[in-house]
């Protein structure tokens, strides 16, 4: 048999186990097809174990990998799909992300915080500490430190004097109609 007809019969045999719900490499056992998958646990398994020790141990693959992955994202991002699971945007957006896939990276950055010690920011609201960082030495008067401050007046001066600026121009709409309501 040459190549292609082999990778043709792997081919077939292969949608025709994931028909069958079987596991697509021991053909043994139930695979979880209704999630999708075509692997059994068993075998899922020890494929995960073979690609993350395949991925650690080799630093080409690794940077293969990662160039495989800005291509990617590259391609998602100009045919409107997210750029972390590929689906389409629900709606036209400036994000670059689904709504599902923003809410797992905010819940994972939650977690991240809370295992270094960080208070999450709705506890800093209405108490004596810095909206930014949580610290409490915050400078009288404002809800920011010393170290936050500074770039927060600076950023906001900027912002300030950029007139195409969405802030400003939400901010200049929003008295104009007041304005004119009085």
């Amino acid at each position: 048999m040459d190549k292609e007809a082999i990778r043709q019969y792997k081919k077939e045999t292969y949608e025709l186990y994931k028909r069958l719900h079987l596991c697509t490499a021991c053909h043994q056992q139930d695979a979880y097809t209704l999630n999708g998958r075509a692997l059994c646990f068993e075998c899922g398994e020890k494929n995960n174990a073979r690609i993350k020790d395949r991925y650690k141990n080799n630093a080409d693959v690794r940077a293969k990998e990662k160039e495989y992955r800005q291509q990617l994202r590259e391609k998602y991002k100009e045919n409107k799909l997210c750029t972390r699971c590929g689906k389409p945007l629900e709606f036209d957006t400036t994000k670059k992300s689904c709504k599902r896939c923003l809410a797992k990276m905010r819940q994972f950055a939650a977690e991240r915080r809370m295992k270094k010690g960080i208070m999450p920011r709705v506890l800093f609201d209405g108490t004596e500490r810095c909206v930014i960082c949580g610290k409490q030495e915050i400078v009288k008067g404002y809800k920011m430190c010393n170290k936050h401050l500074p770039i927060f007046q600076k950023t906001m001066l900027r912002n300030r004097k950029q007139i195409n600026n969405y802030f400003v121009k939400a901010n200049r709409a929003f008295w104009e109609a007041k304005n004119a309501t009085n």
